[in-house]
């Protein structure tokens, strides 16, 4: 059991953290569902508020980003009187931060956001 527990401590982590931030004026609303999941979520962000929509991890060391359409089946972000028309399950519509916090193994934080502005609407 001892060996069992060294070997899979040596194989390292990445854990993704999914964010939205709320530069814009209005109150926004996100709604998402996650892959594997019928259930849909929705998060309220009131003007200048960040929130993770959802964390996600692997256990290796892995630089390579996670693809959005892998995590969300569906993502929209909308106010009370308009729809944002970008296609969030593509990750060139997000902003992703790598950071390689330990070596060997590798551990990996990932953080990817969605900052939202007046302009989007």
């Amino acid at each position: 059991p001892i060996i069992i527990l060294f070997l899979a401590s040596c194989e390292g982590n990445t854990t993704r953290d999914w964010r939205v931030d709320n530069q814009s004026s209005t109150t926004i609303f996100v709604e998402s569902c996650l892959t594997g999941s019928i259930d849909t979520v929705v998060r309220i962000l009131d003007p200048e508020v960040m929130k993770t929509i959802t964390i996600t991890s692997e256990e290796k060391g892995n630089s390579i980003p996670q693809e959005a359409y892998e995590v969300f089946t569906h993502f929209l972000i909308f106010n009370i009187t308009d729809t944002i028309d970008k296609n969030f399950t593509k990750n060139e519509n997000w902003d992703i931060y790598i950071e390689h916090t330990k070596s060997n193994p590798d551990h990996f934080e990932m953080t990817y956001t969605v900052e939202v502005k007046n302009q989007d609407f």
